[in-house]
């Protein structure tokens, strides 16, 4: 088995994570509370350990409503727990393994017992975190290396990032509707265990909102009478989540309430085409008076910044314009408002995105051009004239399907509601056009690469033709290794 350091960094952290607020020996009790549950569980089915694992941390992990915060929903995590992606957290059931070092280092402060406690967790998840599992069966001494150990012709790593969901389907149905859904599946299939589980999933979301709701109600009588504004606020937080456990949204505020709060939960880091989901609320919410311009405009400036805070450094999406919307007129008025807000506050999340086609409307041209030539680094523009055909033709799908894509993180593309397109490969081609001219060589460390493969010495390749298929060879080789990594993340 090839060696490899468990505590080297997953991802590159370019914004500083905010400090949970829970204190050292809760969280230590908590990750010791997550531990046992995941042992307890481990001969049962992958989706009852799971269920059981998220019970431990949801709504646990829930911290305090901020001032600022016009909807609620802010999460601490733990060096161990359960995530899709590196970025806050980690990947499956995870144990990132710094982290833990360093809050062992930090907790010793308190007593060399409590230091040993974490010793003794580090030395479980040692063979129980997913990307160390991963990592034993995929990496090879010379030709796979860990992301991100830029030595190796090819870098591998576990993850599901690139999630978009299916928000109209949540907005339209509600936690209650979802539920009736899964019920109806249950009757037929009693003995299905994964229904079952997704049904309790939803009670967590239920458990969160109460818990959420209470948590509001808490800090508006800490508040002095005299600060009605932020009672008023608290009370409309509270009085959101109350109604979003039996009944599916009516207003812009509870859509972007239960909006918010499922993605936390379900650990996705990108939100797709807000304007489509939330358009319509927003605009039935002008119409009727019940919201003013000024306020949406709070309420989205609340949004940006919460995810603002949860510093994924890459993700954050936020899509906005273009063809195939259900709802392009309501859209339209989330998109204005929302570009005023990205204007504004010059956060590097979300990364607001715009798609642009040629009905585009003239004053979101005037609005895009104000906003770049002041600064913002938003909106990052795509076309759709483009990118509609481009993705049918690389998806190999309908162009009312390509109409669906969304860029996620670096802009790899996924069909939202349907596909998971995380990239876990990373190719070094350059690397191996150097590795196929040294008769598969690397310069570097001087060892060989490239497996079975036996590459022709370069005087023997008279034209170019001769020289390019032998490279495509060599890619071939590295391909079919990129694919076997991939499966194997994919049926962990």
């Amino acid at each position: 088995m090839v060696r490899f350091d468990i505590e080297g960094s997953q991802n590159v952290e370019v914004s500083k994570k905010i400090k949970c607020e829970k204190s050292l020996i809760w969280q230590l009790e908590r990750m010791e509370q997550y531990t046992d549950t995941h042992k307890a569980n481990l001969n049962r089915s992958k989706e009852r350990r799971e269920v059981e694992c998220l019970k431990v941390i949801f709504p646990a992990l829930f911290r305090s409503i901020e001032e600022q915060d016009l909807i609620a929903g802010r999460l601490d995590f733990l060096p161990i727990g359960f995530g899709t992606v590196t970025s806050i957290g980690g990947v499956g059931h995870y144990c990132v393994f710094n982290k833990l070092r360093a809050f062992q280092r930090e907790i010793e402060k308190e007593g060399k017992e409590y230091s040993d406690r974490v010793e003794e967790l580090y030395r479980y998840w040692e063979n129980q975190d997913l990307k160390v599992l991963y990592c034993k069966e995929i990496l090879t001494e010379t030709t796979i290396g860990r992301f991100i150990d830029v030595e190796y012709p090819m870098i591998a790593t576990a993850r599901l990032s690139g999630m978009m969901l299916d928000y109209h389907l949540l907005l339209e149905l509600g936690i209650p509707g979802l539920k009736e859904r899964i019920q109806k599946k249950i009757n037929a299939d009693p003995e299905n265990e994964f229904y079952q589980t997704c049904l309790e999933c939803l009670e967590i979301v239920t458990e969160s909102a109460e818990a959420l709701k209470n948590r509001a109600l808490q800090q508006m009588e800490q508040l002095p009478e005299t600060n009605q504004k932020r009672r008023q606020e608290l009370q409309r937080i509270a009085d959101g989540l109350e109604y979003l456990k039996d009944h599916k949204p009516v207003t812009f505020h509870q859509a972007l309430q239960l909006l918010w709060l499922y993605a936390l939960l379900a650990g996705v880091i990108n939100y797709g085409r807000l304007d489509d989901f939330l358009g319509p609320y927003l605009a039935a919410d002008l119409e009727a008076g019940r919201l003013s311009e000024e306020e949406a405009y709070r309420y989205l400036k609340s949004l940006w910044t919460m995810i603002e805070n949860r510093r994924t450094t890459v993700n954050g999406r936020v899509i906005v314009g273009g063809k195939g919307r259900r709802y392009p007129k309501e859209a339209d008025q989330f998109m204005r408002i929302a570009m005023k807000v990205c204007k504004n506050v010059k956060y590097v999340e979300p990364q607001f995105t715009l798609r642009l086609e040629k009905d585009t409307p003239e004053d979101v041209w005037e609005d895009v051009m104000e906003a770049l030539g002041k600064g913002a680094t938003y909106p990052t523009l795509y076309n759709d004239e483009v990118n509609i055909p481009a993705v049918s033709y690389g998806m190999r799908v309908d162009e009312e399907t390509a109409k669906r894509y969304v860029p996620f993180g670096c802009t790899e593309f996924v069909i939202w509601g349907q596909s998971t397109g995380t990239p876990n490969i990373c190719i070094n081609l350059l690397k191996i056009l150097t590795i196929y001219m040294n008769q598969g060589i690397d310069p570097m460390d001087g060892q060989f690469k490239l497996g079975e493969l036996k590459p022709k010495k370069l005087e023997g390749i008279k034209s170019f033709e001769d020289f390019f298929a032998g490279y495509k060879e060599v890619l071939d080789y590295y391909m079919d290794l990129a694919a076997e990594a991939s499966f194997s993340h994919t049926g962990s």
